[in-house]
């Protein structure tokens, strides 16, 4: 069989068809990957832009590393393990926003439960200000009674 032209043929068009296939699997987890990159630095770079505006610049950035997630305190970087309980939450919810924003929920909304439990008022205040321009509506369970909504449902 080896020696019949139709077979050979047939042989190296396979090869050929599996080389091909090989190539766009190769592109097509490339590009996954770029993909994934891109999708985590967009959620890392919403998660920066939130911690920074909700403690007023007191952390600069949120970022990967080898050893993690960490994050810039005054020009200094930090790994989450010495943040303090509000900063791990501020840093979550970020983290939450960003990758809210990178797939969508049909209905538009994030629920959110005790967010501001373990931050002072100051923080909470200025945490569910800034909330409302990442998500179009957030619906946050709260024993709080300082935490501002435009809506109050008690229970």
């Amino acid at each position: 069989l080896e020696k019949d032209a139709g077979t050979r043929a047939l042989v190296k068009g396979f090869s050929k068809s599996v080389t091909n296939y090989e190539a766009v699997s190769n592109a097509l987890t490339s590009a996954r990957t770029v993909a994934s990159r891109d999708a985590f630095e967009q959620t890392l770079g919403i998660a920066s832009e939130f911690v920074k505006t909700c403690t007023g610049g007191d952390i600069s950035e949120v970022f990967m590393s080898d050893s993690g997630i960490r994050y810039k305190e005054d020009g200094r970087d930090r790994g989450t393990v010495s943040a303090s309980g509000a900063q791990k939450t501020l840093i979550g919810l970020g983290m939450k926003l960003g990758l809210s924003h990178i797939v969508k929920s049909p209905f538009g909304s994030l629920l959110l439960d005790e967010i501001s439990a373990d931050m002072d008022d100051d923080i909470s205040l200025a945490c569910l200000t800034v909330l409302g321009d990442y998500c179009e509506q957030a619906l946050v369970v709260s024993h709080m009674p300082s935490d501002v909504a435009d809506n109050v449902i008690e229970l």
